[in-house]
């Protein structure tokens, strides 16, 4: 699933992506209806451009098989399984020769990373990346265009010490107030609240 979380859809599993994390309001159609033209690509191994599972994988085909599970659902299906697709994928790109076998070398980077990076997807960390900049530092690089941050207070993603030290390094790196850092209670989301603090900020910046 990839875009389709952005806009009213029938799948279910998008459905439910929709309720959970962005409130029950298709962010895309949100948007459009504030007045802005709005592009949603599917991101690679996402939505159009995921990975097949036609046929599984061989580990993903014994990790389904050994859950004794039926999922009927296409949707459901691919998302239990993708837990264990990542390190596939790694091997599809290596074969492919793109350097995304880098980025989603399952093994070597599980020795490497911070415990909460477990709950990200491998395509997050970027080789090479962390001796040299952090996550603000790659936001603040141009330091000429505004830049906003939603924080949710919760998120099981990020933890809190690192989202303040990351606000304050990004009010470091724009001095002249172009950065700009909302705190929302609660869990990994965008509902609505965030989307419409999004939408005015956006808004505001683009004129």
């Amino acid at each position: 699933m990839g875009a389709e979380r952005l806009i009213s859809s029938d799948r279910p599993v998008a459905a439910r992506v929709c309720a959970e994390l962005y409130g029950g309001r298709p962010l895309a159609e949100g948007l459009a209806r504030a007045g802005f033209a709005v592009l949603a690509p599917d991101a690679f191994g996402w939505g159009s451009r995921r990975f097949t599972l036609d046929p599984l994988p061989r580990r993903v085909d014994r990790w389904l098989a050994a859950e004794h599970r039926a999922y009927d659902d296409p949707d459901v299906r691919y998302d239990a399984a993708a837990a264990l697709h990542e390190p596939t994928a790694a091997k599809y790109a290596g074969a492919l020769g793109t350097s995304l076998a880098g980025m989603a070398a399952h093994d070597d980077l599980a020795a490497l990373v911070p415990h909460h990076l477990d709950a990200h997807s491998w395509y997050f960390a970027v080789p090479g990346l962390p001796p040299q900049l952090d996550w603000p530092d790659v936001a603040a690089g141009r330091r000429a265009h505004r830049q906003l941050v939603l924080y949710a207070e919760e998120d099981e993603l990020f933890p809190l010490d690192g989202m303040r030290a990351a606000d304050e390094l990004l009010r470091q790196g724009f001095p002249d107030g172009r950065y700009e850092g909302a705190w929302f209670p609660g869990p990994h989301r965008f509902d609505v609240p965030m989307q419409e603090r999004a939408a005015q900020f956006l808004a505001a910046a683009l004129g």
